[in-house]
């Protein structure tokens, strides 16, 4: 057989073997140009692992086989948590704003009774206050 054949993942390649990539591939004379195990690769599947595992996005049926699929997929889990985050930023954000306008509001109300109870502030003048702010005694 005149070919040479490696795999990345599923797929698999196929060369002469006289040709450079051949000879390097089957050599290692320079690990360096080591397509398929390069030390970049390497960081890239180390990266893709760490990321799908911290992210809880798991290894299904469908997931990423080459370097530069892995290196896409890491990026939108990024980017995607990225935004997922301030999205639920705003929202505890918002709730906790309409919280604190509460409690003011009945921090205010407190007071209004409690000027009603020092001052002996008609019955009549107090039902009329109560019925503008909603005021139960």
């Amino acid at each position: 057989m005149n070919e040479l054949e490696f795999y990345s993942g599923p797929y698999a390649f196929y060369c002469h073997k006289s040709s450079w990539i051949a000879q390097i591939v089957e050599e290692k004379k320079f690990p360096s140009l080591d397509i398929l195990h390069s030390s970049f690769d390497q960081y890239i599947i180390a990266f893709y692992w760490s990321t799908v595992t911290l992210l809880c996005t798991g290894y299904g049926d469908i997931h990423a086989y080459s370097p530069v699929e892995m290196f896409m997929s890491t990026l939108v889990q990024i980017v995607g948590t990225i935004f997922y985050s301030a999205i639920l930023g705003d929202i505890s954000a918002t709730i906790q704003t309409s919280d604190s306008h509460r409690g003011q509001y009945k921090s205010r109300i407190s007071d209004v009774v409690k000027f009603f109870k020092v001052y002996s502030v008609p019955e009549e003048a107090q039902m009329q206050v109560s019925s503008v702010y909603n005021i139960s005694h």
